[in-house]
């Protein structure tokens, strides 16, 4: 009995050590790590962590005057831009990376930055906040200067709402660009060029034959005039509908010629009945008279017989 009584306390304080609750719940972090200084208007990325914001938050970083946001690896539909704040919403992830561009003038610059944990609380993002900018080295005639030398990335190119004249082209890029297609049968053409500076990209093509095909290769390039080109893609128009040829209307038949009805049937006179032979019906009447009288003779007779004895 007493050992039974010691394993069950044994258990009940395992229970309160296990179960207890906690005094204090983890506040969140962030903290972003940034190079020390860079080339006045070149691309660099920035990396943050991000620690105990729960099921889902946001970090909400304030680019200084003249940075511009570029890219980053989370999706483009979890980020938002507003003049020189970016917002990036979180689902979970605990680490990402954004590109920007540096300000085209040299000096330092200071970065700031909240995490918003799924209570909507707000914590500072911590680790770096300054860069410096340095102007770029001074070039001779045939030499080249700092800033943006990496094209965009094209992908996600597609050919859509084909009809037998137009077509719409669409891709994606992983930095804001312009829009370009070239194409052809031969020889080839482009399409106006969209200045806009997207994400994802549209050009309506006017003006095909039908049933042709469609080579073509889309164009876009970024602010720093770095151009990229896609592979060869093609497409084809759909064949013009041809209505078909109407069928004669058949001739009028002429109506079929009247044919007589058959004359009726000749009446049959119905069979004569014979002739009643009453002589001879007259003489079976007479017999059976004459066969009764006898019968009634006899058995009267028979019947004065029986009571004469």
């Amino acid at each position: 009995m007493r050992r039974v009584l010691l394993i069950v306390l044994m258990v009940a304080a395992l229970a309160g050590v296990v179960f207890a609750p906690t005094s204090t719940a983890m506040a969140a972090s962030g903290t972003r790590s940034l190079p020390s200084s860079l080339t006045a208007g070149a691309n660099f990325d920035i990396d943050i962590s991000t620690f105990d914001y729960g099921m889902f938050g946001q970090v909400v970083e304030t680019l200084p005057s003249g940075f511009s946001y570029v890219s980053s690896t989370l999706s483009p539909a979890v980020v938002t831009e507003e003049g020189q704040v970016v917002k990036f919403t979180l689902l979970g992830e605990t680490a990402f990376r954004y590109t920007i561009t540096a300000s085209s003038t040299a000096g330092t610059y200071t970065f700031s930055g909240i995490l918003k944990d799924e209570d909507k609380v707000e914590y500072d993002v911590g680790g770096d906040s300054q860069i410096t900018v340095t102007a770029p080295a001074p070039t001779g005639g045939s030499g080249g200067g700092g800033g943006d030398t990496t094209a965009p990335r094209i992908s996600d190119i597609s050919a859509s709402g084909i009809t037998e004249t137009s077509a719409d082209i669409c891709w994606e890029t992983n930095e804001k660009s312009d829009s370009q297609v070239e194409y052809w049968t031969s020889p080839s053409k482009l399409s106006p060029l969209d200045k806009t500076m997207v994400y994802d990209h549209l050009v309506h093509l006017a003006d095909l034959t039908p049933g042709t095909i469609y080579h073509y290769k889309t164009m876009s390039i970024d602010r720093a005039d770095n151009l990229t080109v896609s592979d060869v893609y093609a497409f084809t128009t759909k064949a013009e509908e041809v209505p078909p040829e109407e069928a004669p209307l058949p001739e009028e038949a002429s109506p079929p010629e009247e044919v007589p009805p058959p004359p009726p049937p000749e009446e049959v006179p119905p069979p004569a009945k014979p002739p009643i032979p009453w002589p001879a019906v007259g003489g079976v009447i007479a017999a059976a008279v004459v066969v009764a009288g006898l019968g009634i003779f006899f058995w009267v007779r028979r019947i004065k017989s029986f009571y004469r004895q």
